[in-house]
């Protein structure tokens, strides 16, 4: 059976992977000469374990999702950065809201404990010493997702798959027998396939979508002694559209600080100014107990799903549709693969 993707992000290029490991003929269509072009390759790298609302589909695909990291690190030869995340606490209010959130984790099934100061302060000296203790959920992980692509595409070539990279996709159609792609210069008739074009995905597909909102989200990198990701328990992330940030090692030492969130008309918004960058540091400064070096930084824009707080999946004929997946998405992207090879083999 022939599949055609559109996009090369982590969703088109796991769909590849798990497309291929079950006989499918697999082409990617990027329109990027190379990958990463949005959020994808511009994301903090986390391998979540928590996120809210913690009982829908999102969160427990991303649950499911996170130790099969593990394994295609062995097999694809990306890294993948074991550390616990640390929810901090600084006062007693704050305390208290972290003892009713552990019993509430637990009861869902979260790895979750609280500890004090002195195991924070352990993994991360460079914290102040305000800080009172945290929620320590094990199982996190970070990636770099430009790496985790690389290794994902290289393996979709060698196994038989084909990426067209610097090929826009114009639209999508389905003529009740095959679903066609149209490109630029060309058109490719397929028995299936899946948008997963990310923020793309209205500019090609003209089917029913959940309304879609857009946020870009900025990332500083600096050099932390911390040996775990630390966010505050109460977030001070611009955007109540999500759940926030925080301070987050990366595989090769580095540590980012964010992302921030601020909404933005343009879908693929990866431009980061001065303001930008020191407003994002000024979000986690005082978890800190000195100003870091700032060595650069980064921005990504994800298409969020505002009709509902989950990822949308769906199918018509014989095209597959994704939109609004956001975070965590990243970590969700096998089982969201899965999903999607899955509506690929039916009738």
């Amino acid at each position: 059976m022939k599949l055609g993707i559109i996009g090369a992000g982590i969703i088109g290029l796991q769909t590849a992977y798990h497309a291929l490991k079950n006989n499918f003929d697999v082409t990617v269509y990027e329109q990027s000469s190379s990958l990463g072009y949005g959020a994808s390759g511009h994301n903090a790298g986390v391998l979540h374990v928590l996120q809210p609302p913690f009982i829908n589909r999102k969160a427990r695909m991303a649950k499911k999702a996170n130790p099969l990291y593990d394994r295609l690190s062995e097999e694809l030869g990306f890294r993948v950065r074991r550390l616990p995340l640390f929810l901090v606490y600084r006062n007693t209010k704050e305390k208290t809201l972290a003892l009713t959130a552990g019993v509430i984790l637990k009861s869902l099934g979260y790895p979750v404990t609280r500890v004090e100061r002195d195991e924070v302060l352990g993994e991360c000296p460079d914290l102040t010493k305000s800080v009172n203790g945290a929620l320590k959920v094990e199982g996190y992980g970070t990636v770099h997702p430009l790496e985790v692509l690389e290794s994902l595409a290289k393996w979709v070539e060698e196994h038989g798959g084909a990426i067209r990279y610097a090929t826009k996709v114009v639209s999508v159609e389905d003529t009740g027998k095959k679903a066609c792609i149209r490109s630029i210069d060309t058109r490719e008739c397929f028995d299936k396939v899946a948008v997963t074009a990310g923020p793309g995905v209205r500019e090609i597909y003209n089917g029913y979508l959940p309304r879609i909102g857009f946020y870009k989200g900025v990332m500083v990198y600096t050099r932390l002694n911390c040996n775990a990701i630390i966010a505050p328990l109460i977030s001070k992330s611009r955007s109540k559209k999500t759940k926030g940030g925080g301070i987050i090692p990366l595989p090769d030492g580095r540590v980012i600080l964010g992302p921030s969130f601020s909404e933005t008309n343009n879908p693929w918004d990866t431009s980061v100014t001065p303001e930008e960058a020191f407003e994002t540091v000024e979000i986690y400064i005082d978890l800190l107990s000195h100003e870091p070096d700032i060595q650069g930084y980064t921005a990504g824009t994800r298409a969020k799903n505002l009709s509902k707080d989950d990822f949308y999946i769906g199918k018509k004929g014989n095209i597959i549709v994704t939109a609004g997946i956001d975070s965590p998405g990243f970590t969700a992207s096998p089982l969201i693969a899965r999903e999607i090879v899955s509506l690929a083999s039916l009738p």
